[in-house]
């Protein structure tokens, strides 16, 4: 009816890149070992303002996100449902990095849950993670990402009535999936009443979810290459988007230093510090 704006072609550039390759395959267009838009980014990051949480602030949010949902109960069994789901993809997103657009395209046959054994951290034993197949059709291909918070995941699987293997994990009642615009609703309904826009003197939408997973992931020492892999990106990206974060969450490893080596040096008391000997012939 109307041609798409820009911003939304942008956004589909993971369908392009899928139209480009099945007319490759079919010969349609000359084949070329690299695809349109491969490893570029077309969406302007350096004018998007990645906000996320803090950890105590996260903690804050956390707890009160659970009111919300508590006071859910009192509308429809789709509603609630709808709210369920989506507080469960809050938390999951959170800690898997995926985009929202990645984790509505999930169907049941893509995930593979498993428990962490023998920990070094005794308290992570037995907790559920799982292996997510992203569809090619995202905006950075296919990939495996391993995801923490699979507990999140696995209350829809249990939960869901929809359990043939290509049902979308993350479904509306009548196995229908979530859109990213559906989300964006729910997360903003929970930001509006646990007032954090107000609270914390910024500007939440669903990608903070993924930038706290980036944040979170440097503080506990992720080595980049292996974040860079789990959320699709390259290191130049996370370098141009995290860089404030690195050298901070870097502290104990800039920090180190062997007490025999040292680097010397003495204090010395004041009013001595600056003083220049007089020359006297």
């Amino acid at each position: 009816p109307k041609h798409p704006k820009a911003i939304t072609i942008q956004n589909e550039m993971g369908m392009i890149r899928e139209c480009w390759k099945w007319a490759m395959e079919n010969g349609y267009v000359p084949f070329s070992p690299k695809l349109p838009f491969q490893n570029e980014n077309l969406i302007t990051d350096d004018k998007v303002k990645r906000e996320t949480w803090e950890a105590h602030e996260w903690s804050s949010f956390a707890r009160q996100v659970r009111e919300w949902l508590n006071v859910q109960y009192d509308g429809t069994e789709e509603h609630l449902w709808d709210c369920w789901v989506s507080y469960q993809m809050l938390f999951f997103l959170a800690n898997c990095g995926m985009r929202v657009g990645e984790l509505v395209k999930v169907r049941r046959k893509d995930v593979q849950f498993y428990q962490l054994q023998e920990r070094p951290d005794e308290w992570m034993n037995g907790k559920i993670c799982c292996l997510v197949q992203v569809h090619p059709s995202t905006k950075t291909g296919a990939r495996e990402v391993n995801a923490m918070g699979g507990e999140f995941a696995k209350r829809v699987w249990e939960k869901s009535k929809h359990k043939n293997k290509d049902d979308f994990l993350f479904c509306h009642l009548d196995g229908t999936a979530f859109t990213t615009s559906q989300f964006r609703k729910k997360f903003e309904k929970m930001i509006a009443y646990t007032n954090e826009n107000e609270r914390w003197g910024r500007h939440f939408v669903p990608y903070a979810l993924r930038h706290l997973y980036a944040t979170t992931r440097l503080q506990h020492g992720t080595s980049r290459t292996a974040l860079c892999e789990n959320m699709g990106v390259t290191e130049t990206y996370l370098r141009k988007h995290y860089s404030k974060y690195l050298a901070r969450l870097a502290t104990a490893d800039l920090m180190k230093m062997d007490k025999d080596i040292g680097l010397g040096g003495k204090l010395i008391s004041r009013g001595n510090d600056f003083a220049i000997p007089e020359v006297t012939e």
